[in-house]
């Protein structure tokens, strides 16, 4: 066996408390010896801490952040700093011995990710939309846009957010006394001033820029924000007229009108129904779950704007029959295993906790994740049943399982009972158990699901939440803006869980009205793409999604055609996603999607003769005659798809290219040949492939 392999074997027999003195003195001899083996050390340590023995997880955050890590691991150069001398110490102390040198090892990655915030980084090219292969796009790169279209006309702007009367913005104290404020520590007054939400974003976001230094981004045109904001709330790109009627008006607050316009729209109920929906049973096709049923019921709460705390307790408490009581699915997909999925993807969903590995041994970096924990939550779901209904595809589920003790086995081999308990507090007698988590959820583990929610949302509009992964909150994983994760969390629950005000306040704060185009000197400082902590100082540039990249299409070939109203087959769209899914049969029922936004593969893939033939379609539905300038059939294409006027580049290959066609065929034919080669040069290129 090789050094590294001998140092994995003692490594992981510490780690279980299983190493002789003699086999601890040679890891010691093995970490002296050799840096890259005390690296490998370090690594491992990390794995052991977030993996699940049995579950065959793997670290997202590792691919995610590979230079922070390194960063992290290069601190550590003496091997006592980590390892204790346990020879002679009784079982107990060496036990406590290791978790001491667990925590010190936590201790040195947090130092690190500290350090390496404030490092200089070397520049990296700047965040902006590469040109596209294919040569007929040759030139769409470029981004010269006229602040306002000569057509089309002015639609009228639905009513503005309604703003309590309250405290005017300076007014609104948020007290500070240390770098990483608990929620209780930044207070909101009970009137909600949405105004002053809004300005407390933008203070300590540009706090933050000041104290690394940071020159932020100019604001996005009209045409960049209005693309941005649509791709997150509802999915898919705007149409042709909703661009250009929200570009043309010249009300002052036309942003704050149709941000109250777009989160109350049916299509971005149904957007954040798709997203939960994938959240919480997947993409893949499951034999006893209703999907539509759990979509319908997660559209109905997103439009009706119902409380999330109360969405998220009949998720929890659901009962009932799968066709009829939708919330009933999250939990019929997540039952097997003794319910050990169920007690971790609502951990990682609801509250922000990663608890999967602590089903085998407790945290090693958060004292307050042990294995007991991760079992007295799993008791409010074991008892829980479900079954079929007759032959049919219909499941019921229920509370009415055995009550009693849990008990999970320890690294001792030791036997534990426990009883349901969350946050101290365990069920009242004669109580459904999920019922009772429900309640124990609403009235003690506000603040954590409030802060879960807030971080998911602040991700889903700048692609990076808080904290990396995203749904891994707490003292072991530093959020890069605790001071704001706080703010939103109070103002969220004192919204009472109100989503779409949560939408608001983010859609109109400073740092997401910010362009994709940023200084290069900038771009390298910050630079979460590589590991770094999100300074949000621009928009960051991030693909599309399998489901925007279908809607975003549709979306598309209808504003060509003029033919807004067409529907969306949401059973073909599901049928063309899970070509990209991979489902793992592991302790969170997870799935891996391979989808890396090739468009010319997307369209391909879809497999539908209708969709093959979109593009010829939609540029038929123009009317082809000699009156009609090639400009204003280029502007109708590049509107409709990248939500923009053609630049003057764009439009001398459009006219070169008429040019050539005219010669060999009618005009007619030629301008309907030239309009289908730019039409697909806008759709492969990386400016409509990615939310920016």
């Amino acid at each position: 066996m090789t050094a590294k392999q001998d140092l994995l074997t003692l490594a992981n027999l510490w780690c279980e408390d299983a190493l002789s003195a003699e086999q601890l003195r040679t890891m010691q001899d093995l970490l002296r010896s050799d840096a890259e083996l005390r690296t490998v050390f370090l690594r491992f340590l990390q794995l052991h801490g977030q993996l699940a023995w049995d579950g065959g997880n793997f670290l997202s955050a590792e691919d995610a952040s590979e230079g922070l890590q390194n960063a992290a691991l290069s601190c550590c150069s003496d091997p006592d700093l980590i390892l204790s001398d346990f020879s002679g110490a009784s079982r107990r102390e060496r036990r406590t011995n290791l978790f001491k040198a667990i925590f010190v090892t936590a201790c040195v990655i947090c130092v690190a990710l500290v350090s390496y915030r404030f490092a200089d980084v070397s520049p990296a090219t700047p965040d902006v939309v590469s040109a596209p292969q294919n040569p007929a796009a040759a030139v769409i790169a470029e981004r010269e846009r006229p602040q306002r279209p000569a057509q089309g006309p002015l639609k009228p702007l639905e009513s503005p957010i309604q703003v309590p009367s309250g405290s005017p913005a300076e007014a609104v104290v948020v007290a500070t006394p240390d770098p990483q404020p608990s929620i209780a520590e930044t207070p909101l007054k009970t009137d909600l001033d949405d105004h002053a939400v809004v300005a407390r974003i933008n203070d300590l976001v540009e706090q933050a820029w000041l104290e690394n230094g940071v020159q932020p981004a100019p604001l996005a045109d009209d045409f960049e924000w209005i693309r941005r904001l649509s791709l997150v709330l509802t999915g898919a790109i705007s149409s042709s007229d909703q661009v250009t009627a929200f570009v043309c008006s010249d009300l002052p607050s036309k942003r704050e009108l149709l941000v109250a316009k777009m989160t109350g729209l049916p299509e971005t109920a149904d957007n954040l129904a798709g997203i939960w929906t994938n959240l919480l049973i997947g993409r893949s096709v499951q034999p006893n779950v209703d999907r539509t049923a759990l979509r319908r019921f997660l559209h109905r709460q997103f439009a009706q704007n119902d409380s999330w705390m109360d969405t998220v307790g009949r998720l929890i408490a659901a009962e009932g029959r799968s066709d009829q009581q939708g919330e009933t699915n999250f939990l019929l997909a997540h039952l097997n295993a003794q319910a050990t999925p169920a007690t971790a993807v609502a951990a990682r969903l609801f509250l922000g906790h990663q608890v999967h590995c602590t089903q085998c041994h407790d945290h090693p970096f958060d004292r307050d994740r042990g294995q007991q924990e991760f079992w007295a939550l799993n008791a409010f779901f074991k008892t829980s049943s479900r079954t079929r209904m007759d032959d049919s595809s219909v499941w019921i589920l229920d509370q009415s399982g055995e009550a009693g003790m849990t008990f999970f086995e320890n690294l001792r081999g030791e036997q534990i009972a426990v009883m349901p308990e969350f946050a101290g507090e365990s069920v009242r007698p004669g109580e459904a158990r999920r019922s009772e988590l429900a309640r124990l959820l609403a009235e003690r583990g506000q603040t954590e699901v409030a802060a879960a929610m807030v971080n998911r949302i602040w991700a889903m509009f700048f692609g990076y939440g808080f904290t990396n992964p995203i749904d891994d909150l707490g003292p072991h994983n530093p959020a890069s803006h605790p001071e704001l994760l706080a703010h939103l969390t109070e103002a969220f629950i004192q919204s009472e869980f109100d989503i779409r005000r949560l939408m608001q306040w983010i859609a109109l704060s400073r740092p997401f009205g910010l362009s994709s185009i940023q200084e290069t000197e900038v771009t390298g400082i910050d630079q979460p793409e590589q590991g770094g902590m999100p300074l949000f100082s621009r928009s960051y540039s991030r693909p599309l999604g399998p489901e925007q990249v279908y809607d975003s299409l549709h979306t598309a070939f209808n504003s060509v055609a003029g033919n807004d109203d067409s529907p969306i087959s949401l059973e073909h769209r599901a049928d063309w996603v899970r070509q990209f899914v991979q489902a793992w049969s592991n302790d969170e029922n997870e799935e891996t999607l391979a989808f890396d936004c090739n468009l010319s593969q997307a369209l391909l893939m879809m497999n539908n003769h209708d969709l093959e033939q979109a593009i010829p379609r939609a540029v038929r539905e123009i009317p082809a005659d000699n009156s009609s300038t090639s400009d204003s059939w280029l502007s109708r294409i590049a509107m409709a798809t990248l939500n923009r006027e053609p630049t003057e580049k764009e439009r001398i290959v459009f006219r070169s290219r008429l040019r050539a066609l005219t010669t060999s065929m009618a005009y007619p034919k030629a301008i309907q040949f030239a309009s289908e080669d730019m039409l697909w040069a806008y759709l492969n290129s990386a400016e409509f492939s990615s939310v920016h």
